[in-house]
């Protein structure tokens, strides 16, 4: 059967989204239900994975991406049955690992699983702290156009169908205008004009109370993917 494998942040993970049915409830991957994979899984006649995480960061993204390619290859399945297509987030975020465990760092905050002794979620938020001071934006960017690259190609290696857009951050045409200027390589976005945050603004597409996608915007997102990936 055909796979649908998604990834991102809380754009395309479903924040927000009602989870009101026995079936939503039951759903092994949070948010399957109402998101913009979903939607289009059933639009591809494939099942649906969707991997993204609230917060999430490009890090995060490529890590979870590549672990599955990687994982999925090494098992010996068929890559004419996976297809791959990310929603790419902003760089100001970005992950840490703890014992163990991975850790999302953004301006707001830490958030993973807090069930540890005090004293390490100090050393956790004195790392976003000083995450936040020592930053460089220029170098995050380019950390974000070589995880775009590097995913590329290893989905073209493995004859994987692969796809991915900004849901929201930096402009596509600012991440392929670095691409072509750091590595002289082509970044073939799905989506070149805009990011899914500006198509829902400037559209007037419907949001939830804390300016995520409603599943009505999500699956207008789906149909407008379709038309890119099936032109």
């Amino acid at each position: 059967m055909k796979i649908l494998y998604a990834n991102g942040d809380s754009w395309t993970h479903g924040d927000e989204i009602p989870q009101t049915t026995p079936a939503m409830m039951q759903c092994k991957m949070d948010r399957y239900y109402g998101s913009w994979p979903w939607y289009l899984a059933q639009k591809l006649d494939a099942m649906c994975l969707n991997e993204a995480g609230g917060a999430g960061s490009n890090a995060r993204i490529f890590r979870k991406t590549a672990d599955y390619i990687l994982n999925y290859m090494g098992q010996k399945r068929d890559p004419k049955l996976l297809t791959v297509i990310i929603g790419w987030t902003t760089q100001s975020r970005t992950e840490i690992s703890h014992k163990s465990s991975y850790f999302k760092v953004t301006p707001n905050g830490v958030y993973g699983n807090f069930s540890i002794p005090d004293a390490d979620k100090e050393l956790l938020h004195e790392y976003q702290r000083t995450y936040l001071e020592v930053h460089d934006p220029e170098l995050s960017l380019e950390e974000h156009v070589r995880y775009m690259l590097v995913l590329r190609a290893m989905c073209e290696n493995f004859g994987i169908e692969y796809h991915d857009f900004v849901a929201i951050g930096n402009h596509p045409a600012e991440l392929e205008s670095l691409a072509e200027k750091k590595f002289n390589l082509k970044l073939s976005n799905l989506v070149n004009g805009f990011t899914w945050n500006q198509y829902v603004v400037e559209c007037n597409h419907s949001v939830y109370e804390h300016k995520h996608p409603t599943t009505e915007t999500h699956e207008k997102w789906a149909n407008f993917l379709f038309s890119r990936i099936t032109m």
